[in-house]
């Protein structure tokens, strides 16, 4: 066989393979290139969503906090209102701060509870 005929092995054709081969890599570059731009610009959008939004979120979650413990403080004092005709004034202050008190100790015995049964199981060493 001639080196001349075969035209796979001649150094043009290898440099017109090479030249393709390049040409499909950088075809490959700037899709990729366009494809990163494209999602940069997507997430920047995103980002940008958000953060008009989150302001109004912040709002409102603090509103509404705020709205429940205003109406947290109200229910005691509805409560003496409430309890004032039969006990007087000084009668349902003191039941209402009692029972506030007592539930103020069951909360408080509870978490004591879960802190000692988490204590427990943390340092628990077969489990």
């Amino acid at each position: 066989m001639d080196n001349e005929s075969a035209p796979l092995t001649s150094d043009s054709a290898g440099e017109a393979g090479n030249r393709s081969l390049a040409e499909e890599l950088r075809s490959i570059a700037d899709e990729g290139r366009t494809w990163v731009q494209s999602e940069l610009a997507w997430q920047k959008s995103r980002a940008a969503h958000a953060g008009r939004n989150i302001k109004g979120v912040v709002i409102f979650g603090a509103l509404a906090a705020a709205l429940m413990l205003i109406g947290l403080l109200a229910l005691p004092v509805g409560f003496v209102l409430a309890l004032t005709p039969v006990l007087g004034g000084w009668g349902a202050t003191g039941a209402v701060f009692a029972a506030m008190l007592l539930m103020a100790m069951l909360c408080g015995l509870i978490a004591l509870l879960r802190w000692k049964r988490l204590m427990r199981a943390i340092s628990d060493k077969s489990a």
